[in-house]
This record gives C-alpha cells, sequence and structure tokens, in this order.
C-alpha cells in the first residue's frame, strides 16, 4: 500500500504540485488508491498510476464520461461513478442505476444479461432509453463499456467511506512521522470497551 501511495503521488515535488494540492487532486489520489487496494481492482492500479500522473492521457470511450470519471482518473473506482454512467450513457433513473448495481455487485448472472441489453438498447417498458439512442455511440463501445461496468461493480467502493478511511490515515500518518513516541505510546496503551485498568 504504501508503495502504491508513493507511486501514485510521485510527482509532489514537480512544478505545479502547489496547485495540484490546493485543488485537493493528491488527497482524491489516496482515497482512489485506498479503494482500488483490494482484490479485484488491484489489477488497475498500474492503470490508475499513470492516469493520476498524466491525466492528459486519458481517453474515454463515450466524452460524458470525462465528468463522472474526472475525480477518479478514467476508472469507475467508486459505486458512485457506477451509478452515475448508468444514468448519464444508458439512461437509467437512479434507482434504476442503484438497483442494477447491486445486481452486478452481487453477481446475479441472469439480472446482468437484460441489464446489459437495458444499458445498451433501452427499454421500453421501463423507459430507459438506452446508450445508442442517449450517446450515439455503436453497439460495441458500448459492450466494452458495459464490460468495464461489471468489472468494477463488483468491487466498487464507496466514496465516502474511502474520504473518511484516507482522511484518518493521513492524519495517523503526520502523527506517527512527528510524533512516534507519543503516537507508539497512545496507540499501545489505548484501552477499548468496557474494560478497566
Amino acid at each position: 500500500m504504501t508503495d502504491v501511495v508513493v507511486k501514485c503521488l510521485a510527482d509532489i515535488d514537480e512544478p505545479g504540485s502547489e496547485e495540484r494540492a490546493k485543488s485537493g487532486d493528491y488527497f482524491g489520489r489516496v482515497v482512489a488508491a485506498i479503494s482500488m487496494y483490494r482484490p479485484g481492482p488491484l489489477a488497475f492500479i498500474p492503470q490508475f498510476i499513470e492516469n493520476a500522473l498524466h491525466p492528459e492521457k486519458i481517453e474515454y470511450v463515450v466524452p460524458e464520461m470525462a465528468d463522472i470519471l474526472s475525480t477518479s482518473y478514467g476508472l469507475m473506482i467508486y459505486q458512485e461513478s457506477i451509478m452515475s454512467l448508468l444514468q448519464v450513457v444508458g439512461g437509467f433513473t437512479l434507482g434504476g442505476a442503484d438497483l442494477a448495481r447491486r445486481a452486478i455487485g452481487k453477481k446475479k448472472f441472469e439480472v446482468l444479461q437484460s441489464l446489459k441489453q437495458t444499458f445498451i438498447y433501452g427499454d421500453e417498458k421501463t423507459g430507459v432509453l438506452g446508450g445508442i439512442k442517449k450517446t450515439g455511440r455503436s453497439a460495441e463501445e458500448l459492450e466494452d463499456l458495459w464490460s468495464d461496468v461489471e468489472a468494477f461493480a463488483s468491487y466498487g467502493f464507496n466514496k465516502s467511506h474511502a474520504a473518511a478511511y484516507s482522511m484518518v490515515t493521513i492524519i495517523e500518518a503526520w502523527l506517527f512521522t512527528n510524533y512516534p513516541e507519543y503516537f507508539a505510546s497512545a496507540d499501545l496503551n489505548k484501552v477499548g470497551g468496557n474494560q478497566k485498568n
């Protein structure tokens, strides 16, 4: 994990780093790294690092994805990104996108096939337009995009949880670096639950 964070912050001493820090870009990288350092998304970490260091090289299948995925460096790391993509590209409602996210996460294969069809071609009964009508993209492009949705949705992380974990991580790292004896002492002497001294 330390290696991943060091690599994704490799440009911290380069020109423009102060602006990136002020914009929250570095914090966003830590949030994304924490979210990806798990089985599944772990395979995408090299791409994440490359995208974080060179955002100008990120290519989006559908231009609307840039708004959705810019804070996650072109990858569908968060559950919220997946839901937004289903809405913006596929025309799902917010409720429909959440149901789809759950079905994908639980790998309900019979449901996945119908969701894929709805995402690409739409569904008149539910009023979902589908990606072909909504974006004008080809079925092949949308099938590739759906493969990414399936790959990430199984492991999609809640962004607010990741941000909270990142904040705690940064605070503890700062305390450990600047006050190692106090930090270690507090950590070792902490008493949890109803235990009495």
